[in-house]
């Protein structure tokens, strides 16, 4: 579709660019010329039927020929722009009549393995499916299931924008994909589900409260976030058992698989990160602060290798301590890692 549409606008602008320096044209030029305008002119129309067919999830002519016959609606195909506009408008106000029932009804669907692809057709209920069929059973499958169902009636936590900025369009990092993590969690779960009722409407808020509502008993840094959203790989696994170590009021120096040896006062800094940063790059943040560095020379070591991996550590360990040791050397050396 999109190489047809930017060839015949090519193929345009280059019969309006050739026809400024031609001779006038024949009858018989002439008449081809328009019989092609009229085609190109059809062609788009045709273009802009099919990305609307699509975003009200048709998949025939015929099924939207039905559709707009049930709602009085007129059947024709090629529609002015203002058309498309007002059915798109009436489907956005049968979906928030649905609401909750029709949302309850796919997830159970999805949740039982009983769903359509015609369920499916919003990205984020793909996701949902996907997430479903990422090995969660028995008792994270279920919990799965009543994450999205309240999420669904009190939160706003089905966008597909990244939940955490840092880490960029990691396929994982959607909320999603981060209530799921909190299900594979679900034995750690200290408190009743139903019992969490969000005061704010911002996304990445209401996350935040749900997951120390869920798992924490004393402060979490906001940065501690980001553990949720990295899928299930080994390193995410780390960084949400260290949220959860965290919330138990637990000493982060006696977490398990800590990539470096945090002193006391490294271990306070490593709390004061900022928030936007990931689990990561809070660890760099509490080695730097806790030698005597500033927060400059943490972005610039967050600029190198050293802000996203901690191999050979105990080597990069004293490069670090001895950038961070002598105050009077430029920021700008550390890029040089």
């Amino acid at each position: 579709e999109g190489v047809l549409e930017q060839s015949l606008t090519f193929v345009a602008a280059n019969e309006s660019v050739t026809g400024a320096r031609a001779k006038p044209r024949s009858r018989d030029e002439r008449v081809l010329l328009d019989a092609y305008q009229v085609y190109s002119r059809r062609i788009y129309r045709i273009l802009h039927l099919l990305r609307h067919l699509q975003t009200l999830g048709m998949r025939s002519t015929q099924e939207y020929r039905g559709w707009c016959a049930n709602r009085g609606l007129g059947d024709e195909l090629l529609k002015s722009p203002q058309q498309r506009r007002r059915e798109l408008a009436l489907v956005g106000a049968q979906a928030a009549q649905q609401g909750g029932a029709w949302f309850r009804a796919v997830a159970r669907r999805i949740y039982a393995g009983e769903h359509s692809e015609t369920d499916l057709r919003a990205e984020y209920l793909k996701r949902i499916a996907q997430a479903f069929g990422k090995g969660l059973a028995g008792g994270a499958r279920r919990a799965y299931l009543d994450l999205l169902l309240l999420a669904e009636e009190r939160a706003n936590l089905f966008g597909l924008q990244p939940a955490i900025p840092r880490l960029g369009p990691l396929r994982s990092n959607v909320f999603v994909e981060a209530l799921a993590q909190l299900a594979r969690n679900y034995r750690c779960w200290l408190r009743p589900l139903a019992g969490w009722e969000p005061d704010v409407r911002d996304p990445r808020q209401q996350f935040n409260a749900l997951a120390r509502h869920l798992l924490a008993q004393y402060p979490v840094p906001i940065f501690m976030d980001s553990a949720w959203c990295r899928g299930r790989k080994a390193l995410a696994q780390r960084h949400q058992a260290w949220f959860i170590h965290l919330g138990r009021g637990r000493n982060i120096r006696m977490a398990g698989g800590l990539p470096l040896k945090l002193s006391k006062r490294m271990a306070h800094e490593f709390l004061q990160a900022p928030d936007h940063y990931a689990v990561d790059e809070a660890l760099r943040w509490g080695q730097v602060m806790g030698q005597g560095g500033d927060g400059e020379l943490v972005e610039a070591l967050l600029g190198t290798p050293l802000g996203r991996s901690f191999d050979n550590e105990e080597f990069w360990g004293t490069v670090v301590h001895f950038i961070a040791a002598n105050p009077m050397l430029e920021p700008s050396y550390a890029a040089g890692v």
